[in-house]
């Protein structure tokens, strides 16, 4: 049996421990009071604790960059559209041509033609003619006629005299206003196949598409395409000789090479009515 004095010994021993392990759990505060949070620092009457410094001292702080951005390389800048722009509208136009000489009028055209198929013209009153334009384009004109032949080359146009040859400023060649059928602009020879070809059994150069027009003085003029391409602005002619028309490069030179008595003259178109947009005249 152990004896009382070892149990007493031992006791005290525990009790030791105890009241040891009991101040170890037990926290402790400086009497500053470092340590207890603001709370706790509020409640015994103590000023907050100081802000913690996020920097130490002489550290300089770099304003923050945002990272810049890059421009892909399949990113092209963005380029007019390649869509072409629509044409103007085109106007209409009817109403008779007037025959001017460099001072007044002297015919009006008519759709009857000569036995050798140029177009004739006429002192009182001329037939009605139409056509269509947006501009400065080149266009036909119809000549309105009704017999087989104008429906046949329903347009009017020019007609050269000879099987070859340009019109130009150097030379004395014509050609004359016949009926023809339709032919693209810029073409040469257009058509061997006219009013005039016909009626001499020859297959003469003819082109419809060559007619200019101005609707502020209401003129009206002709380009003929030569074999190289080039455009010639021709010079009308009242040809006396055939009651008829012709356009030339040079007066002079094909009156004298033709033996002809030609008068310079100018075209007019003489409307029945101002057109709307769209509209014929």
């Amino acid at each position: 049996m152990p004896s009382i004095r070892g149990f007493g010994t031992l006791g005290i021993l525990v009790i030791l421990l105890s009241v040891l392990a009991s101040v170890l759990v037990v926290p402790t505060y400086a009497t500053n009071g470092s340590g207890l949070t603001n709370a706790e620092r509020l409640r015994r009457g103590l000023h907050p604790n100081a802000p913690h410094r996020l920097y130490h001292p002489g550290e300089q702080l770099l304003p923050r960059q945002s990272p810049t951005p890059t421009t892909p390389s399949d990113i092209s800048e963005p380029t007019p559209s390649d869509t072409p722009e629509p044409p103007p509208p085109s106007v209409c136009y009817s109403g008779i041509i007037q025959i001017y000489s460099p001072n007044e009028p002297l015919y009006y055209f008519t759709h009857f033609m000569s036995d050798s198929g140029v177009f004739l013209g006429a002192v009182n009153g001329g037939d009605m003619i139409g056509f269509c334009t947006s501009g400065d384009d080149f266009f036909e004109i119809q000549n309105g006629g009704s017999s087989d032949e104008l429906q046949s080359y329903p347009y009017i146009g020019a007609i050269l005299s000879t099987p070859t040859g340009d019109i130009s400023d150097s030379t004395g060649n014509g050609a004359f206003i016949g009926a023809v059928p339709e032919t693209a602009a810029g073409t040469y020879p257009g058509t061997t196949t006219n009013s005039i070809a016909d009626a001499l059994g020859a297959s003469l150069p003819g082109q419809s598409t060559i007619w200019k027009f101005d609707p502020d003085t209401a003129a009206l003029t002709i380009f003929w395409t030569n074999s190289d391409g080039s455009l010639q602005p021709a010079h009308v002619v009242w040809v006396p000789d055939f009651g008829g028309l012709a356009i030339t490069g040079n007066v002079d030179l094909f009156n004298s090479e033709g033996s002809f008595s030609g008068e310079e003259v100018t075209l007019s178109l003489v409307p029945w009515f101002q057109p709307e947009r769209g509209q014929s005249r």
